[in-house]
Protein backbone atom coordinates (compact mmCIF):
# COMPACT_ATOMS: atom_id res chain seq x y z
CA UNK A 1 0.00 0.00 0.00
CA UNK A 2 1.35 3.30 -1.23
CA UNK A 3 0.94 6.36 0.62
CA UNK A 4 -1.71 7.50 -1.64
CA UNK A 5 -3.59 4.16 -0.59
CA UNK A 6 -3.17 4.49 2.66
CA UNK A 7 -4.50 8.70 2.84
CA UNK A 8 -7.28 7.70 1.12
CA UNK A 9 -7.92 4.72 3.44
CA UNK A 10 -7.66 7.10 6.15
CA UNK A 11 -10.19 9.46 4.97
CA UNK A 12 -12.92 6.64 4.75
CA UNK A 13 -12.18 5.15 8.21
CA UNK A 14 -12.49 8.89 9.67
CA UNK A 15 -15.71 9.62 7.45
CA UNK A 16 -17.58 6.01 8.34
CA UNK A 17 -16.64 6.81 11.76
CA UNK A 18 -18.77 9.12 12.12
CA UNK A 19 -21.51 6.77 12.13
CA UNK A 20 -20.47 5.66 15.54
CA UNK A 21 -21.65 8.55 18.25
CA UNK A 22 -24.46 9.19 15.34
CA UNK A 23 -25.46 5.41 16.08
CA UNK A 24 -24.34 5.93 20.15
CA UNK A 25 -27.07 8.87 20.31
CA UNK A 26 -30.04 6.97 18.47
CA UNK A 27 -29.32 4.56 21.23
CA UNK A 28 -29.85 6.76 23.67
CA UNK A 29 -32.26 9.16 21.71
CA UNK A 30 -34.24 9.23 25.12
CA UNK A 31 -31.30 10.40 27.01
CA UNK A 32 -30.24 13.25 25.46
CA UNK A 33 -29.93 16.61 26.53
CA UNK A 34 -30.50 19.77 24.81
CA UNK A 35 -26.58 19.60 24.56
CA UNK A 36 -26.39 16.59 23.00
CA UNK A 37 -29.46 16.80 20.47
CA UNK A 38 -27.30 20.25 19.18
CA UNK A 39 -24.34 17.43 19.16
CA UNK A 40 -26.52 14.91 17.66
CA UNK A 41 -27.41 17.89 14.76
CA UNK A 42 -23.86 18.95 14.26
CA UNK A 43 -22.92 14.62 13.82
CA UNK A 44 -26.13 14.96 11.19
CA UNK A 45 -24.68 18.14 9.20
CA UNK A 46 -21.34 16.60 9.56
CA UNK A 47 -21.69 12.90 7.85
CA UNK A 48 -24.27 15.31 4.98
CA UNK A 49 -21.81 17.01 3.95
CA UNK A 50 -19.30 14.51 3.81
CA UNK A 51 -21.55 13.09 1.16
CA UNK A 52 -22.64 16.04 -0.44
CA UNK A 53 -18.92 16.96 -0.65
CA UNK A 54 -17.93 13.25 -2.28
CA UNK A 55 -20.17 14.42 -5.29
CA UNK A 56 -18.84 17.51 -5.60
CA UNK A 57 -15.14 16.04 -5.93
CA UNK A 58 -14.67 17.24 -9.04
CA UNK A 59 -16.74 20.81 -8.45
CA UNK A 60 -14.30 22.95 -7.11
CA UNK A 61 -16.37 25.67 -6.85
CA UNK A 62 -19.42 23.71 -5.16
CA UNK A 63 -17.13 22.61 -2.80
CA UNK A 64 -15.32 26.06 -1.50
CA UNK A 65 -19.34 27.12 -1.29
CA UNK A 66 -20.13 24.02 0.47
CA UNK A 67 -17.43 23.62 3.27
CA UNK A 68 -17.40 27.60 3.50
CA UNK A 69 -21.43 27.69 4.63
CA UNK A 70 -19.98 24.64 6.66
CA UNK A 71 -17.61 26.13 8.86
CA UNK A 72 -20.44 29.16 9.59
CA UNK A 73 -22.84 26.36 10.61
CA UNK A 74 -20.05 24.24 12.49
CA UNK A 75 -19.20 27.42 14.06
CA UNK A 76 -22.10 28.34 15.14
CA UNK A 77 -23.82 24.54 16.35
CA UNK A 78 -20.30 24.29 18.51
CA UNK A 79 -20.96 27.72 20.12
CA UNK A 80 -24.41 26.87 21.01
CA UNK A 81 -23.07 23.73 22.85
CA UNK A 82 -20.75 25.44 25.09
CA UNK A 83 -23.33 28.24 25.89
CA UNK A 84 -25.82 25.16 26.87
CA UNK A 85 -22.94 23.33 29.05
CA UNK A 86 -21.78 26.77 30.39
CA UNK A 87 -23.88 27.92 33.48
CA UNK A 88 -22.43 31.30 34.63
CA UNK A 89 -24.17 34.48 32.60
CA UNK A 90 -20.37 35.89 32.24
CA UNK A 91 -19.57 32.38 30.46
CA UNK A 92 -22.50 32.44 27.97
CA UNK A 93 -21.71 35.92 26.76
CA UNK A 94 -18.98 35.28 26.20
CA UNK A 95 -19.89 32.50 24.01
CA UNK A 96 -21.86 34.62 22.17
CA UNK A 97 -19.26 37.60 21.71
CA UNK A 98 -16.85 35.23 20.02
CA UNK A 99 -19.77 34.01 17.75
CA UNK A 100 -20.25 37.34 16.77
CA UNK A 101 -16.68 38.14 16.06
CA UNK A 102 -16.22 34.97 14.12
CA UNK A 103 -19.51 35.99 12.04
CA UNK A 104 -17.85 39.40 11.64
CA UNK A 105 -14.44 37.78 10.26
CA UNK A 106 -16.97 35.43 8.37
CA UNK A 107 -18.71 38.61 6.56
CA UNK A 108 -15.53 40.19 5.89
CA UNK A 109 -14.11 37.49 4.22
CA UNK A 110 -16.67 35.95 2.33
CA UNK A 111 -18.80 38.93 1.49
CA UNK A 112 -17.40 42.19 1.88
CA UNK A 113 -13.88 40.27 -0.01
CA UNK A 114 -16.41 38.41 -2.01
CA UNK A 115 -14.35 34.82 -1.01
CA UNK A 116 -17.71 32.59 -0.37
CA UNK A 117 -16.37 30.67 -3.61
CA UNK A 118 -12.72 30.45 -3.13
CA UNK A 119 -11.25 27.55 -0.64
CA UNK A 120 -10.74 29.43 2.77
CA UNK A 121 -8.79 29.10 5.36
CA UNK A 122 -8.40 32.29 7.31
CA UNK A 123 -12.01 31.91 8.57
CA UNK A 124 -11.56 28.37 9.56
CA UNK A 125 -8.44 29.71 11.48
CA UNK A 126 -10.33 31.95 12.90
CA UNK A 127 -13.32 29.55 13.96
CA UNK A 128 -10.65 26.99 15.48
CA UNK A 129 -8.93 29.66 17.84
CA UNK A 130 -12.57 30.49 18.88
CA UNK A 131 -13.42 26.96 20.17
CA UNK A 132 -9.55 26.41 21.25
CA UNK A 133 -10.37 29.11 23.78
CA UNK A 134 -14.06 27.67 24.67
CA UNK A 135 -12.64 24.41 25.14
CA UNK A 136 -9.64 24.93 26.89
CA UNK A 137 -11.47 27.51 29.87
CA UNK A 138 -13.95 24.82 29.87
CA UNK A 139 -11.68 22.21 30.63
CA UNK A 140 -9.70 24.38 33.26
CA UNK A 141 -13.50 24.91 34.81
CA UNK A 142 -13.59 21.21 35.22
CA UNK A 143 -10.31 20.68 36.85
CA UNK A 144 -10.82 23.60 39.37
CA UNK A 145 -14.46 22.88 40.23
CA UNK A 146 -14.38 21.19 43.92
CA UNK A 147 -17.46 19.94 43.18
CA UNK A 148 -16.22 17.75 40.50
CA UNK A 149 -14.02 14.71 42.12
CA UNK A 150 -13.46 12.65 38.45
CA UNK A 151 -14.34 14.64 35.70
CA UNK A 152 -13.81 11.67 33.37
CA UNK A 153 -17.28 10.49 34.67
CA UNK A 154 -19.10 13.74 32.89
CA UNK A 155 -20.18 13.12 28.85
CA UNK A 156 -19.00 17.25 28.55
CA UNK A 157 -15.55 16.13 29.91
CA UNK A 158 -15.14 13.74 26.76
CA UNK A 159 -17.10 15.77 24.26
CA UNK A 160 -14.98 19.17 24.82
CA UNK A 161 -11.83 16.91 24.93
CA UNK A 162 -12.69 15.98 21.43
CA UNK A 163 -12.92 19.72 20.39
CA UNK A 164 -10.35 20.78 22.23
CA UNK A 165 -7.94 17.89 20.54
CA UNK A 166 -9.26 18.39 16.83
CA UNK A 167 -9.75 21.93 16.78
CA UNK A 168 -5.91 22.34 18.30
CA UNK A 169 -4.80 20.17 15.46
CA UNK A 170 -7.11 21.99 12.81
CA UNK A 171 -5.65 25.21 13.73
CA UNK A 172 -2.00 24.20 13.74
CA UNK A 173 -2.95 22.47 9.95
CA UNK A 174 -3.81 25.86 8.88
CA UNK A 175 -1.41 28.19 10.41
CA UNK A 176 0.99 26.38 8.29
CA UNK A 177 -0.93 25.95 5.21
CA UNK A 178 1.51 28.25 2.63
CA UNK A 179 4.09 25.83 3.97
CA UNK A 180 1.80 22.87 2.70
CA UNK A 181 0.83 24.55 -0.70
CA UNK A 182 4.90 24.53 -1.25
CA UNK A 183 5.59 21.36 0.31
CA UNK A 184 5.84 17.85 -1.48
CA UNK A 185 3.20 15.47 -1.96
CA UNK A 186 4.28 13.16 0.60
CA UNK A 187 4.36 16.03 3.46
CA UNK A 188 0.77 17.28 2.73
CA UNK A 189 -0.48 13.14 2.41
CA UNK A 190 1.33 13.03 5.72
CA UNK A 191 -0.68 16.26 6.90
CA UNK A 192 -3.55 15.78 5.58
CA UNK A 193 -3.33 11.98 7.23
CA UNK A 194 -3.40 13.89 10.80
CA UNK A 195 -6.29 15.78 9.94
CA UNK A 196 -7.78 12.55 9.06
CA UNK A 197 -6.57 10.79 12.58
CA UNK A 198 -8.02 13.81 14.46
CA UNK A 199 -11.48 13.53 12.75
CA UNK A 200 -11.28 9.27 14.09
CA UNK A 201 -10.20 10.59 17.22
CA UNK A 202 -12.78 13.21 17.50
CA UNK A 203 -15.66 10.71 16.39
CA UNK A 204 -14.40 8.36 19.52
CA UNK A 205 -14.02 10.70 22.25
CA UNK A 206 -17.22 11.84 20.98
CA UNK A 207 -18.77 8.52 21.39
CA UNK A 208 -17.59 7.57 24.72
CA UNK A 209 -19.20 11.00 25.91
CA UNK A 210 -22.18 10.08 24.71
CA UNK A 211 -22.40 6.73 26.31
CA UNK A 212 -21.47 7.98 29.66
CA UNK A 213 -25.38 9.58 29.79
CA UNK A 214 -26.96 7.23 31.34
CA UNK A 215 -30.71 5.99 29.41
CA UNK A 216 -34.01 7.65 31.21
CA UNK A 217 -36.17 4.78 31.52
Amino acid sequence: MNLSELYNSLGTIAALSTFIPILICIIRIKALNLTLRALFLYLIICITVEGIGLLLLQNELGSNILYNSFTIVECGLICYIYYTLYLARRSKILTLFLYLIFLLFAALTFIAFNKFSEADTIVRTIEAAIIIVLSGAFMYKLQMDDNVKEPTKLYSYWINLSFLIYFSGVFMLFMNMDFLRKSTQTTAYIFWGLHQFLNFTTNILISIGVWKLKPKY
